[in-house]
């Protein structure tokens, strides 16, 4: 709801003149502290989805003031909220009258839900004629580029969204919205280029880096969209926000998710363990039941002198994914070995080699394994 005149409407100094020869009696003071008092309150309410004291609060301001839009306003969003539509509808429809400027968008809301095509004319009317008599505001720009949008009157809509931009500034918002209209609009380079256009500004925008991953993905464009995920995996770690959007797109999360690993085992072998760590759990936090991951964490965990504990709780998850799997079997046998419990690390070994197919692990698990009979 539009609020510009919100304390105009609110201090009632005077009702309606109901003709020219009789107005109506001047509000006193206290009976303007009073609707004050029960405006704010009824507001209160309705935000407490408390709609009978709503109501009641409400009742006693439209005796103080019958004419004022911002009660039937809020009466309206009441029995909206009661599921008593055609009340609401024209309770926003007598608000609107009293007040257009301030009480144009619950009406305008109201009537695109109700999904029916005469009141989503009327909406885009009411909405098109408040932005006339405020050209300027570009909230209203923006809530009238959106009905363009959903009348699907593309050529409108671009054309509102530059008023936007003209009086906020080019911005993600812009350039997202303009991807929206031409993608909807079936225009898809141009959508392509609305993405382009703002990364080419804002680089490591991580929501516009997925959502062009995703535009990779979808033409089987996979070389590039893996690109992206390795510049995505450079700025982990994350805001909130932006790892929720990361971990909802599948392919870059699995992407960035292994990038992270292969990074980790880079420290490593750098010496730089913490930062391994680091990586590790990064990786994890994005698929957090990926074997090789557990396994290679685990195992650098346990021979670097780090929680042992830890190495073999995420080393038993690997062998439970994948039993027979001689690399996880090798790792939890050695694990246990370090612990010192080493019959049941002989039989975990053991059975890594009558699963190994390749000469090398072959010969890495058979070492393990002839290390722990010497020190029995």
């Amino acid at each position: 709801m539009r609020s510009k005149r919100f304390i105009l409407a609110c201090l009632l100094l005077l009702p309606a003149i109901i003709s020219a020869k009789k107005a109506a009696p001047a509000i006193t003071p206290e009976q303007e502290q009073q609707f004050l008092y029960y405006f704010y309150a009824s507001r209160q309410a309705i935000e407490q989805q408390d709609y009978s004291k709503a109501l009641l609060l409400l009742d006693f301001c439209e005796q103080l003031n019958p004419n004022d839009g911002l009660i039937k306003d809020n009466l309206g969003v009441i029995y909206a909220a009661l599921g008593e539509a055609d009340k609401a509808e024209a309770l926003f429809a007598q608000a609107y009258k009293l007040a257009p400027d301030d009480c144009w968008q619950h009406y305008a809301d109201h009537l695109l839900r109700a999904d029916d095509k005469a009141k989503a004319i009327r909406a885009r009317k009411i909405v098109e004629n408040v932005q006339k008599q405020h050209p300027k505001d570009a909230d209203i720009a923006d809530y009238l580029m959106q009905i363009y949008m959903h009348n699907k009157q593309w050529k409108k809509a671009l054309a509102m969204q530059d008023k936007v931009d003209a009086l906020t500034g080019y911005d993600a918002n812009s350039a997202l919205n303009r991807y929206r209209i031409y993608y909807q609009w079936e225009k898809g380079k141009e959508a392509v280029a609305e993405i382009d256009k703002y990364l080419a500004e804002d680089p490591t925008n991580v929501y516009f880096l997925l959502l062009r991953a995703d535009i990779y993905v979808n033409t089987k464009q996979y070389l590039p969209a893996f690109a992206i995920c390795e510049q995505l995996a450079k700025l982990m770690p994350l805001s909130e926000q932006e790892f929720g959007w990361l971990k909802r797109n599948t392919y870059c999360s699995y992407y960035v998710s292994l990038i992270k690993a292969e990074e980790g085992d880079d420290w490593f072998n750098k010496g730089e363990s913490d930062r391994a760590y680091e990586c590790y759990e990064q990786s994890l936090s994005l698929l957090p039941q990926n074997a090789h991951v557990l396994n290679n964490y685990a195992y650098n965990l346990a021979i670097y002198g780090g929680d042992i504990k830890k190495a073999e709780r995420m080393s038993e998850q690997t062998i439970k994914q994948e039993p027979d799997n001689p690399i996880y079997l090798d790792t939890y046998g050695w694990i246990l070995h370090l612990q010192g419990q080493d019959l049941l690390a002989a039989f975990y070994l053991k059975k890594a080699l009558e699963n190994v197919q390749d000469e090398e692990n072959r010969v890495i698990i058979k070492n393990h394994l002839d290390e722990i009979e010497k020190s029995k």
